[in-house]
């Protein structure tokens, strides 16, 4: 990301995606989804350049985590954008676009994999749980219904805009029903549902708290804030300063097996 200005003045930022071979999202798939919205719920883009790899985007402010508010406020905020990043007409979908059900064969393959190389560093129970829902997730995928959902929809990733209200930037998009994009919000801010020594309890209630803002099944909201929940956690526990809070998000989801929304 470059800060940048444009002819007009107006401050921009200049975002080059690296080559297909080393890039962790997909440029063409980015591109449309901005381009689709033209501005509504994800950032303005201004121009592209396919040759280069480039977009030109408008300069939004500070992080949604920034603005001082509480977990459960932020968890509204980002719920109440994504019902207008859902409105967003892409059809047909960018055919590099994973849908649902192959990514669910990622996580499939991917999960108790990790896991096995890591040194089994939880329970297998949580394992078997994230599988299982990882088989009815992808069971699920309608192509019918589906849209083309933000794919990394937390609050570090959702900026101020000019008139006071926030907009998306980054999206790793794919195909899937609509509460696939709500296993971030799930699925961040695990210490917070450590706090009081009932995360089940604090997790039904936020689940309840996504589902009913959004009008999605609370059921789908649980199983695929789970399965985001184990296999980040499982991503996470690479990176050095993230270990401790990978720890946190092993200790809800061991809470949570067996159980669901109430």
């Amino acid at each position: 990301m470059f800060a940048a200005t444009d002819a007009d003045g107006r401050a921009c930022v200049l975002k080059i995606l690296p080559p297909p071979e080393e890039a962790a999202g997909d440029y063409a798939a980015e591109r449309d989804v901005l381009a689709a919205g033209h501005g509504r719920a994800y950032v303005e883009l201004l121009r592209y350049d396919d040759d280069r790899r480039a977009l030109l985007l408008e300069r939004l402010g500070p992080k949604m985590v920034d603005n001082g508010k509480t977990v459960d406020e932020w968890i509204d905020a980002l719920c109440e954008l994504l019902l207008v990043a859902w409105e967003i007409d892409l059809t047909p979908p960018p055919a590099s676009l994973l849908t649902a059900a192959q990514k669910c064969e990622w996580f499939a393959d991917f999960i108790p994999r990790k896991w096995t190389e890591l040194g089994e560093p939880c329970r297998r129970a949580l394992v078997d749980e994230a599988l299982r829902f990882v088989e009815r997730r992808g069971a699920a995928f309608d192509a019918s219904t589906a849209i083309v959902v933000h794919g990394d929809a937390h609050a570090w990733n959702a900026l101020e805009s000019d008139d006071g209200g926030y907009k998306f930037i980054d999206p790793d998009p794919f195909v899937a029903e609509r509460a696939a994009d709500l296993a971030v919000p799930m699925r961040e801010w695990s210490g917070d549902l450590l706090i009081g020594g009932d995360p089940l309890g604090a997790t039904q209630r936020r689940c309840a708290r996504v589902a009913s803002i959004t009008a999605t099944d609370p059921q789908a909201v649980w199983e695929w804030g789970y399965i985001e929940r184990v296999s980040t956690a499982l991503i996470g526990l690479a990176v050095p300063h993230k270990v401790g809070t990978m720890r946190d998000w092993f200790e809800v989801s061991a809470a949570l097996v067996g159980a669901g929304p109430a």
